[in-house]
C-alpha cells in the first residue's frame, strides 16, 4: 500500500510540473511580440521562428518611437538579427526562458510569463504593454495561399484593386483591451504579410512601359488606410521624411531587413534605391484591400503587385 501511495504522489508531482500554460517545448512555433513602453515612448515588434531541433530564424526586428512625427509609434524595420540556436527552459508552470545564441557570437534572452496557453507578457517589468504570442508555424502545404501576385497596367483614373483575407476570428469578436489598442487580445492569431508594388525593377525582365514610381494603399476591414502599426515604404528601403534626415536617403537597416524577408519568401531582389514600394504588415484576421492608383500628373504604367504570407 505504501508503494502505491508513493507512486501516486510521484505521478501527481509529475503532472503538477507540467501543469499551467508554459509548454514543454517551443519547437515548431512562431513567436511574435509587441511593445509600447509608456515611460520611454518606444514601440517594437519582432518575429522569430523556432524550428524543430534547436535552430531559430530571426525573421523580423522592428522599432519605433512616439517622438518620430513622421510615423508616431510606427514600426520601421531594423537590420536583421542573426539566426542561430536556442535553448528553451521551462522555469515554472507559467514561466519560461529562451536563450537565443546567435551565429557568430552574442545572445539575447526572452523572459516569458504565460497568461494563456497562447502567450502572455515578456521582457522585464513592462507588464501588459509588452505582449507575446506563440502559435504553430503554418506548414506551406496547409496554407490557403502562400502568396498572390498580379501584373496590371495602372493609368490615371483606372486603379488596380486587389483583395486578400487573413483567416481567423475577426478583431470585432474580441472585447477591447484594457490598456490600449496596440496590444492584441489574447487568442488573436495575427499574421504578417510582405506587400510589394514593383514597377521600375520590372525592367530587368524586359517589361516595357513599367511604372516608374508605383505605390499602394492598404485598406483595413474597417476602411482605414494602412490599418496597422508598420511603416509604409513608398520607395522600398527609404524611410518617410523625418526631422534631421535628408529626403530620399536609403536606410541601410531597413534595406537589410527587407532583403532578409524577400529571401525567406522567395521574392526576387530589388535594386538598392529603386522606387518600388514595399511594406511588411502584421495584420489581424479580416478582409483587406490593396488600392494601387496613379496620383495626379503620374502617367502610371505596368506594375507587379505581390502579397507574401509569412508563417
Amino acid at each position: 500500500m505504501k508503494s502505491l501511495i508513493l507512486v501516486g504522489v510521484l505521478v501527481m508531482s509529475v503532472l503538477r510540473s507540467f501543469a499551467g500554460f508554459a509548454p514543454a517545448s517551443i519547437a515548431g512555433l512562431v513567436y511574435r511580440d509587441t511593445l509600447i513602453h509608456a515611460r520611454t515612448r518606444a514601440s517594437a515588434e519582432k518575429t522569430i521562428l523556432f524550428q524543430s531541433g534547436t535552430r531559430f530564424i530571426y525573421l523580423k526586428d522592428g522599432s519605433g518611437s512616439a517622438l518620430n512625427l513622421a510615423f508616431v509609434f510606427g514600426i520601421k524595420l531594423n537590420a536583421p538579427r542573426p539566426d542561430g540556436a536556442y535553448v528553451y527552459t521551462r522555469t515554472g508552470e507559467n514561466t519560461a526562458v529562451v536563450t537565443l545564441n546567435f551565429d557568430g557570437g552574442g545572445s539575447e534572452t526572452l523572459n516569458l510569463d504565460f497568461t494563456t496557453a497562447e502567450g502572455g507578457d515578456s521582457g522585464s517589468g513592462t507588464g501588459p504593454d509588452f505582449s507575446f504570442s506563440l502559435w504553430p508555424i503554418v506548414a506551406q502545404e496547409h496554407l490557403a495561399a502562400v502568396n498572390i501576385s498580379t501584373r496590371a497596367r495602372v493609368e490615371p483614373g483606372r486603379p488596380v484593386i486587389v483583395g486578400f483575407i487573413v483567416p481567423g476570428v475577426s478583431i470585432q469578436s474580441y472585447p477591447p483591451p484594457a490598456t490600449n489598442t496596440f496590444t492584441p487580445p489574447a487568442g488573436l492569431r495575427q499574421r504578417e504579410v510582405v506587400i510589394r508594388a514593383v514597377g521600375p525593377s520590372l525592367a530587368q525582365f524586359s517589361v516595357a512601359g513599367a511604372w516608374a514610381d508605383p505605390d499602394f494603399q492598404l485598406v483595413a476591414p474597417e476602411g482605414s488606410i494602412s490599418g496597422n502599426n508598420n511603416v509604409h515604404y513608398k520607395n522600398w528601403a527609404v524611410l518617410p521624411v523625418t526631422p534631421g534626415q535628408p529626403e530620399g536617403a536609403v536606410d541601410a537597416a531597413s534595406e537589410a531587413g527587407f532583403r532578409k524577408l524577400f529571401n525567406y519568401v522567395g521574392a526576387f531582389p530589388l535594386p538598392t534605391g529603386s522606387k518600388d514600394a514595399a511594406q511588411v504588415a502584421r495584420l489581424n484576421p479580416g478582409a483587406y484591400t490593396l488600392v494601387v492608383s496613379a496620383p495626379p500628373g503620374d502617367a502610371g504604367g505596368e506594375v507587379l503587385i505581390e502579397v507574401y504570407f509569412l508563417p
